[in-house]
């Protein structure tokens, strides 16, 4: 059975584990933005955890369900890739005005910024090219690179299912070799137009989620001749009672000293996946049925895109506010209940409205 948000099917602990993976993000750049470090607690940001790997539990995601939702086979390509612009670069182009006017605020009251401020770099940030290796990546308002690769990532997935759906080949053939790809980006650490370490990143994960889709859809093995986009995978009490001492050990092996050759690989294709399809399948799942999690489903993006700007906003305030510092435990929870407000005004100011003026064309 799925969940229903309008008129897109939606998976209501999906959107739980999304909105977990994000508050853990923006946690990761406000600790590193602070500079602090925390005995005795978790520490978002040189913790024995690297949470900055969350962005590759939203790349899993989007190739997940772009394959489950399956719009492009009949488009063309500019409505497709039109769909994907209206959605992500809005908010981009504007988070990057109000990242300049505070870095600006911010040199000019003499704090120290670790980037250029540029008129250039702003517009290659503003049109998502900044994070393919195209262009220098100024990193204003650097966290949107996900962005700028996630947008390539759809392009290619376009290709791939509009050369397959002519030449009858397996989507699945050249979705693996996508995620070699990637993998072998991330360990060359090569610097070449669409071939850096983060479109490796990109291309590993993405197409590993497209894969996981056709695994438990309408044509994987898992389906039952039923359509992906229902959503009604369910893997069972053996291969769960499997699955979750297999994701468990990995993490653990993951997180322990001990020298495990390409530990990172337990973390994307094991732990990542396993959560998703025990979370979004599995018994599981009807503890997380809540509407509520739809919704802050929906604005995971805006909270991604705006909490790069926040963290200036309050490196301002704390110049004219000398007593708030970023590692007291109110000031955290403050960021972030106003940093989720802020995402949650954009959604419905600048998403909603593109959305259904594109609906309406």
């Amino acid at each position: 059975m799925s969940e229903k948000n309008g008129n897109a099917n939606r998976i209501y602990s999906i959107d739980f584990l999304r909105v977990i993976a994000s508050i853990f993000i923006v946690l990761y750049h406000y600790q590193i933005f602070g500079g602090y470090y925390l005995d005795g607690t978790i520490n978002f940001a040189g913790g024995k955890f690297d949470f900055s790997t969350m962005v590759e539990f939203f790349f899993l995601s989007a190739g997940f369900f772009e394959v489950s939702v399956r719009k492009c086979r009949d488009m063309k390509f500019g409505t497709f890739i039109a769909s994907k612009a209206i959605r992500l670069i809005p908010q981009v182009a504007l988070s990057v005005i109000a990242y300049e006017i505070l870095a600006l605020i911010l040199e000019k009251i003499g704090y120290p910024i670790a980037f250029t401020i540029s008129f250039p770099g702003s517009v290659i940030t503003a049109l998502c090219l900044h994070g393919i290796g195209v262009f220098d990546n100024p990193w204003i308002n650097g966290a949107t690179w996900f962005v700028s690769v996630l947008l390539l990532c759809h392009i290619i997935y376009y290709g791939i299912v509009k050369i397959c759906k002519k030449t009858k080949l397996p989507c699945v053939i050249p979705f693996a070799l996508m995620i070699a790809l990637g993998l072998a980006l991330k360990i060359l650490k090569t610097d070449l137009p669409f071939l850096t370490v983060y479109t490796g990143r990109g291309y590993s994960m993405f197409f590993f989620g497209c894969i996981l889709a056709y695994l438990i859809g309408k044509e994987g093995i898992f389906a039952g001749g039923k359509s992906s986009a229902t959503y009604d995978f369910k893997p069972g009490i053996v291969l769960e009672s499997v699955l979750w001492p297999v994701v468990i050990g990995a993490l653990i092996a993951h997180l322990s000293p001990a020298i495990i050759p390409m530990k990172g690989l337990l973390l994307y294709f094991i732990v990542y996946p396993g959560l998703f399809v025990l979370f979004g399948f599995g018994s599981i799942r009807k503890f997380f049925n809540f509407k509520i999690y739809g919704i802050l489903g929906n604005i995971t993006y805006d909270v991604y895109v705006w909490h790069g700007p926040m963290i200036l906003l309050l490196a301002v305030i704390m110049h004219y506010f000398p007593k708030i510092q970023m590692s007291f435990t109110p000031v955290i929870w403050a960021f972030l209940i106003c940093t989720f407000l802020v995402g949650t005004a954009a959604y419905y100011l600048v998403d909603k409205p593109l959305n259904k003026l594109m609906k309406k064309e």
